[in-house]
């Protein structure tokens, strides 16, 4: 398998991944996707987007980072929690009651 093709098998699980860390960073900062969206400035509809199908871009992580209290690194990674993030990291497993 070539070294582009490894890549690529890496995309999936990674953009999984982010997907669901910002929906449970949203959740756990206690917003909904209209609040979030809000917030952004943003569509609703493209919002959506960002939990579902194409994650946050480039633009839009500091912002989100900031709302949601957490670093940009978490964001991304998913590893690390710095002195400067809002919630424990524990508050992300947790899902809002609906």
């Amino acid at each position: 398998m070539s070294a582009m093709k490894r890549e690529h098998a890496r995309e999936g699980p990674y953009r999984r991944a982010i997907l669901a860390r910002i929906k449970l960073l949203r959740e756990a900062a206690g917003l909904s996707q209209e609040e979030m969206a809000e917030k952004l400035k943003v569509p609703l509809d493209r919002y959506r987007k960002y939990e579902s199908r194409s994650p946050l871009p480039i633009y839009l992580i500091e912002p989100f980072a900031e709302i949601v209290g957490y670093s940009v690194t978490f964001i991304v990674t998913g590893k690390g929690v710095t002195a400067d993030s809002a919630l424990p990291y524990s508050g992300i497993e947790r899902r809002r009651a609906r």
